[in-house]
């Protein structure tokens, strides 16, 4: 499926066009622009989202700030959504180690008293989500060079043009039909069917229950009781 063949079967749901017709260049090239819109908004979310991407990136000697983004100067790759997890690659010997850095707001960064402090091992990284670019800040900065693992959301591709092959994993192809006739609606001025409204609603819920992270429940240690064992005759 095309980009093209998927807004005339979504312009067919709300009874623009009819089985067989195709929408004009012109009305093409303006649902594309608003689909493209509604993949934007959709990247905000997580649970539409497929997956976190992970990517290993280098460190040099001495440098605090580093800028994330695509013709960024320092990691140019599509611009993270939000950074969920970031680790420093030890090397030791034949063995690569994985030591996880922590992820600071904006006031624990504001917090540190001396940011200039440095260390061969970064323990601390602020993200600051501007634009076009987002800057990592390091702390203490790096004395020697490294790479960082960093997991992050990626923002879902946008469709280049009508002719674009559509790749999307199981389900999306169903829930971007039925949305997108939503968003083209009120520009044709069609009342909407309440089956495609459900559908829609529906089609994204699934996406959303399929890419929910499994949660794992833990309990602080100062709350379990002193002792060890579990009697099950008693229940104590």
């Amino acid at each position: 499926m095309t980009g093209l063949d998927l807004i005339n079967s979504s312009l067919r749901l709300i009874g623009v066009l009819a089985s067989g017709e195709t929408v004009s260049n012109d009305e093409a090239n303006d649902a594309l622009a608003s689909l493209n819109q509604m993949l934007d908004t959709w990247s905000t979310q997580n649970l539409l989202i497929p997956a976190k991407i992970s990517e290993s990136l280098a460190l040099v000697v001495n440098q605090q700030t580093y800028q994330m983004g695509t013709g960024a100067p320092d990691f140019n790759t599509a611009r993270p959504q939000k950074i969920e997890n970031i680790n420093w690659q030890q090397v030791s010997g034949s063995t690569t180690l994985e030591i996880p850095i922590e992820i600071l707001n904006q006031d624990q960064w504001a917090a540190i008293s001396i940011k200039t402090i440095t260390s061969n091992l970064p323990t601390r990284m602020w993200p600051q989500y501007l634009y076009p670019y987002v800057k990592l800040n390091f702390w203490p900065i790096p004395s020697v060079a490294g790479n960082v693992i960093v997991w992050s959301w990626k923002p879902l591709s946008s469709i280049a043009t009508l002719t674009t092959s559509l790749s999307v994993p199981p389900g999306y192809l169903r829930a971007l039909r039925y949305n997108l006739g939503i968003e083209l609606a009120p520009e044709y001025g069609r009342q909407l069917d309440p089956v495609v409204i459900e559908n829609a609603v529906e089609s994204k819920a699934s996406i959303k229950r399929m890419n929910s992270p499994i949660t794992l429940l833990g309990i602080d240690p100062g709350v379990l009781p002193k002792k060890s064992t579990w009697n099950w005759f008693t229940g104590e």
